[in-house]
């Protein structure tokens, strides 16, 4: 699913995740309850994960201590379970609307993968996250299973892959390290 290193704290030296009010979250909006910072410190977007599907998430408003997020490219399946990444800030899991604190040896390759926008425009970038820097391979596959481009990373945190060349469809996309692989769909529209 995302990037994932999961702290209840502290994600980076001085980012604490934030509480999620589960009760007032829908599968469009995300509330969360801010107990530290300031609604300045959370990023205009945040990109949120479910069972490997990648949605955007533009902040809508925050007063004090309520801050609101809505969707701009799908819906969550899940409204209470959920991964997001704020980018620059760190990565926040949430289960059955309560967050979350993982080991970073308690989570998946699958996890730690962050893939967006996901369904996407023929033409747009998919831009694919990582946890920290990693060299990995990726190969995008057709429903047939044929083979449709190969590229990789080395010792980096991201990925950007043009989708100029695909037309629209549904494509798998395999993410491999040495230690590690996940498969995630991707749905290319008009």
């Amino acid at each position: 699913m995302l990037l994932a290193l999961f702290t209840a704290n502290v994600i980076h030296a001085q980012f604490a995740c934030p509480e999620m009010l589960g009760n007032q979250t829908s599968t469009t909006t995300i509330h969360f309850k801010i107990n530290s910072g300031a609604c300045a410190n959370y990023s205009q977007n945040i990109f949120v994960t479910y069972q490997g599907t990648g949605i955007t998430f533009s902040k809508s408003s925050c007063n004090g201590t309520d801050l609101f997020y809505v969707s701009t490219s799908g819906a969550l399946s899940d409204p209470d379970d959920f991964v997001v990444s704020f980018p620059g800030r760190g990565t926040c899991q949430y289960i059955n609307g309560t967050l979350a604190t993982l080991s970073d040896d308690e989570v998946s390759f699958n996890d730690k993968v962050s893939v967006y926008p996901n369904p996407l425009l023929k033409g747009d970038i998919i831009t694919v996250k990582f946890k920290s820097n990693l060299s990995a391979n990726f190969e995008i596959y057709n429903v047939a299973g044929k083979l449709i481009s190969k590229d990789f990373v080395s010792n980096q945190s991201s990925k950007e892959i043009s989708t100029k060349n695909l037309t629209n469809g549904i494509y798998l996309l395999k993410i491999s390290t040495d230690e590690a692989s996940t498969t995630r769909k991707i749905i290319i529209m008009k």
